[in-house]
């Protein structure tokens, strides 16, 4: 939606998505001292928003703001690291995590969740594409 509200400007979506990821970071990820090393790893999510970015300056057809949804959809569990592994270690492993071993448990849990929630996050990214185009039509009308 911002880069329909921002008159498709490049950059717009690179910016965002980093500033997302400083303010993530900066409150989950940096005042934990354990995990203080992933820091560079959690840095790596910017790529999707820059890739996405580029692919719809490049291109702004309808089959590309559907790849662009289903992109930054599909990387939610990279993006929502580490809170959202507690989620999901409840649920499939049940183990007791220390802040030391989020990391750990994080990566031993990366496939099993990728295989459960790749195709619905794909979706759903969609989903906000479509969302996003009526609602950011009702905005500019306005």
């Amino acid at each position: 939606m911002i880069f329909r509200l921002s008159n498709y400007q490049f950059g717009i979506m690179s910016i965002l998505g980093g500033l997302f990821l400083l303010i993530y970071s900066s409150t989950a990820i940096v005042p934990n001292f354990a995990m203080f090393d992933t820091v560079l790893f959690y840095s790596l999510n910017l790529i999707p928003f820059v890739i996405a970015d580029i692919f719809l300056k490049l291109n702004r057809s309808k089959i590309s703001m559907f790849f662009v949804g289903g992109l930054v959809g599909s990387v939610f569990y990279m993006v929502y690291y580490p809170y959202i592994m507690y989620t999901y270690n409840e649920i499939l492993l049940g183990k007791l995590v220390s802040p030391s071993l989020i990391y750990f448990v994080y990566f031993e849990l990366i496939q099993t969740v990728l295989l459960y929630t790749l195709v619905p996050a794909i979706v759903m990214g969609v989903v906000g594409v479509v969302l996003s185009k009526k609602l950011s039509v009702k905005i500019l009308m306005n």
